[in-house]
């Protein structure tokens, strides 16, 4: 004879987990409706779907699992404009990014989602050290971040950066046990 027990328990799994970060942020405030806090480092969009009835509790869940001391700003969007102008941010950005660096150099890097602090840290050193803007956003549920130097590729100083940073940007990302 077997014995069953049936154990109830409510997790939540984001649909969607989309990374931006401070330099994005700032840059996107001319191209967006949405009101972004100033001293933002980064932002990260939290969409949950599901059973309406469930909806509430699952919003709750991930509210409580986000709240932490570095915590800025917790905004849930409730009406459809709202949703609507989240998006409306996030895609603005490849536009927003031509406009600003026609030329710019993109890189699609993926590293594991514990790493991912360490390889926007990373980044940002290195935005420092070559004296190039590095703006960066993706998708944080799989660690995948579009990295993009900002740079006008015909000022051979700036191309000649460009690429000794690049090697940089590779070589972390490999040492944070990711891929390119």
């Amino acid at each position: 004879m077997a014995c069953f027990y049936l154990i109830k328990t409510v997790s939540v799994v984001p649909c969607t987990l989309e990374f931006i970060d401070g330099n994005a942020i700032n840059m996107i405030r001319d191209y967006t409706e949405t009101d972004l806090p100033d001293n933002a480092g980064a932002m990260l969009m939290i969409e949950v779907d599901g059973q309406r009835e469930g909806l509430e509790v699952a919003a709750e869940k991930v509210i409580t699992a986000a709240t932490n001391s570095g915590l800025l700003d917790l905004r849930l969007a409730k009406t459809e404009a709202e949703v609507a102008a989240l998006w409306k941010t996030r895609k603005a950005l490849s536009p927003a990014l031509r406009k600003v660096a026609p030329k710019k150099i993109n890189e699609d890097v993926v590293v594991p989602v514990t790493e991912m602090s360490a390889l926007i840290t990373g980044l940002d050193e290195l935005s420092t050290k070559y004296q190039l803007p590095i703006v960066n956003f993706g998708h944080a549920g799989n660690g995948n971040i579009h990295v993009n130097l900002l740079l006008d590729p015909d000022d051979p100083e700036q191309s000649h950066k460009a690429h000794a940073c690049l090697d940089e940007i590779f070589s972390l990302v490999l040492m944070l046990n990711g891929t390119l």
